[in-house]
C-alpha cells in the first residue's frame, strides 16, 4: 500500500507522489530541523529506502508503545492481585492520552485500523484500572466517573456492571437497580438484546441483598 492510499480514505489525488514528497519534507523539518556542515539537509528519523520512506525510532520514542507496555504491566499486576500497583500503572498509562488517537492525522485504512485498536486498548485499560480501584474499596469515589462512562459508552456492559457494584457497595441498592434497568432499556432499543449474564447475576445479588454472593462482586481478574 502506498503512502498516498494509506493516508487518506478518498481516491488518490492527482500528483500524489509530489504531494507526498512535500509532506515528508515538512515532517523531516518538524521531527528534527537540525542540520550540520557535513549534511546540510535535516537529520532525523525519516530515511529514504528503495521502496519509499522509513521511520526509524526507538521503542521509547513512540508513546503508543510505551502505553502498550504499561497496559501489559498493569494487566499482570492486576492478575497477581497487586491492586495498588496495578491502579498506579494503569492510571499512568491513561494519563498519556490527550484526545483521540492520532488526532486529525487522517482516516485512511492503516491509520483508522490502528486508531481503533488503540481505542480498544484504552477501554481495556480503563476497565482494569476501575477493577483495581474497586478491589481497593474505593467504591464511592468511582460512582461519578462510572456514570460519565456509561453515558459516553452506552453499549458497554462492563461499565454498567462496575457501576452497579460500586453503588451496591455504597449501600445504594435502588440506584444499582436503576442502572440495570437503564442498561436493559438501551440494549433492547439499540440492539434488540437482553443484558448479559454478568449484569443479570448482579441484578439478582442486589435484589436479594446477599453479601455472601462474592462471585458477582469480586474483581473481574
Amino acid at each position: 500500500m502506498s503512502c498516498a492510499s494509506a493516508a487518506t480514505a478518498s481516491p488518490t489525488p492527482r500528483r500524489a507522489t509530489s504531494a507526498i514528497h512535500v509532506y515528508i519534507s515538512q515532517l523531516r523539518k518538524l521531527l528534527c530541523g537540525a542540520t550540520s556542515d557535513e549534511c546540510p539537509r535535516p537529520v532525523g528519523p525519516i530515511v529514504t529506502s528503495t521502496s519509499g520512506y522509513l521511520l526509524q525510532v526507538k521503542p521509547d520514542d513512540l508513546d503508543c508503545r510505551v502505553f502498550q507496555r504499561m497496559v501489559q504491566r498493569g494487566r499482570a499486576e492486576l492478575t497477581a492481585r497487586r491492586f495498588t500497583a496495578a491502579s498506579a500503572t494503569l492510571s499512568g498509562a491513561l494519563d498519556m492520552w490527550r484526545g483521540s488517537a492520532f488526532g486529525r492525522l487522517g482516516n485512511g485504512p492503516i491509520v483508522t485500523g490502528f486508531s481503533d485498536w488503540l481505542e480498544e486498548l484504552r477501554l481495556e485499560c480503563i476497565e482494569m484500572q476501575i477493577e483495581a480501584e474497586l478491589a481497593l474499596g474505593h467504591h464511592r469515589e468511582l460512582v461519578g466517573r462510572l456514570y460519565r462512562l456509561i453515558s459516553e459508552y452506552s453499549l458497554h456492559e462492563v461499565f454498567y456492571a462496575q457501576l452497579m457494584r460500586a453503588l451496591f457497595a455504597s449501600d445504594r441498592r435502588a440506584d444499582a437497580l436503576a442502572v440495570y434497568a437503564q442498561a436493559a432499556d438501551v440494549l433492547r432499543s439499540e440492539l434488540g438484546l437482553e443484558p448479559g449474564l454478568r449484569l443479570r447475576e448482579l441484578q439478582r445479588v442486589v435484589l436479594i441483598a446477599d453479601s455472601r454472593h462474592r462471585v458477582a462482586l469480586a474483581p473481574a481478574v
